[in-house]
């Protein structure tokens, strides 16, 4: 996989080909000389600090002895991946099972340098550009349950994502897009916590995948779906693509996230990614974010 951006307002041209693309499983001495020859790259001191035991950080250290880990996103946009995680971290704090091989587990990095308003859709259209994927690629039409969440079409949760920014008061200066993605995988191998929601794309198939080759694939969609987003022409799909794969149109839902929940039927989303709810009386209540749940009749 290669990357290259000459300045924050240029386009980086990535490229991801199948064939060079594999996992690759780094020892604590690899990773060591990796960092090593990374910070000389960038020009930056670092240091090691262990904590926990065993858990290691790098950062640059300024002569002062203050640690930085600002220069973790000089190189954006980059792929980091994980065959397995012990850690896996999904919306509002929850655990993200993902201990078991054969998925795709996925920050995508950016220094986009917009104002921050423009990022509330940027989520939902990472969601919306991986179902048009998949889609074309394997021929299985996924659905987007609001705000983060992709399913199978018998409702089965196949993927999560999650993004996280730092923020100036006029500018996203780095951006972090995470996707946690079931290639393969059955039912009863999940945890029995899930297993009753939980699904794969092999599952839901019925056929196996080519895990390293779906993954380049997968990467390959995300950041051209990032260059669109980052030139602006996204929008021009974005409301298509929305009515096509979203799973919550017309519903009966409850949202709640902090205060009092709002109950309603979904009713699409505005130009900004929030959801619309008819709340009775002719009322319509925009949502900017919280947790969905559909309700019973």
């Amino acid at each position: 996989m290669t990357a290259s951006s000459s300045s924050p307002a240029s386009t980086a041209k990535v490229t991801v080909s199948p064939e060079e693309f594999t996992f690759v499983k780094y020892d604590a001495a690899e990773i060591a000389g990796i960092v090593a020859d990374l910070a000389e790259r960038l020009g930056v001191a670092y240091r090691r600090i262990r904590i926990g035991g065993q858990r290691t950080l790098w950062g640059s250290c300024s002569p002062g002895g203050t640690l930085s880990f600002n220069w973790r996103l000089v190189l954006a946009p980059f792929a980091v991946l994980a065959r397995s995680q012990r850690a896996g971290r999904g919306r509002l704090g929850r655990k993200w099972h993902s201990a078991q091989s054969g998925n795709l587990y996925l920050s995508l990095a950016f220094r986009p340098f917009i104002p921050p308003e423009r990022l509330k859709p940027f989520t939902l259209w990472m969601g919306l550009a991986l179902c048009s994927h998949v889609e074309k690629s394997l021929g299985l039409k996924l659905g987007l349950k609001w705000p983060n969440d992709l399913q199978t079409p018998d409702g089965r949760k196949v993927a999560g994502m999650l993004t996280e920014a730092r923020l100036d008061s006029d500018s996203v200066r780095e951006l972090v897009f995470g996707l946690g993605l079931n290639l393969t995988g059955q039912p009863k191998d999940f945890p029995a916590e899930i297993r009753a929601t939980a699904g794969s794309l092999e599952a839901a198939l019925g056929a196996p995948i080519d895990v390293n080759r779906e993954a380049a694939a997968v990467i390959a969609a995300l950041f051209h779906a990032w260059e669109q987003f980052e030139e602006g022409t996204w929008s021009r799909s974005f409301r298509k693509l929305w009515q096509s794969h979203d799973v919550l149109a017309g519903k009966s839902v409850r949202v709640g996230l902090r205060g009092d929940p709002v109950a309603g039927i979904v009713d699409g989303i505005d130009e900004e990614g929030s959801l619309i709810l008819r709340t009775g009386g002719g009322r319509k209540t925009i949502v900017s974010s919280g947790e969905v749940t559909l309700r019973k009749p």
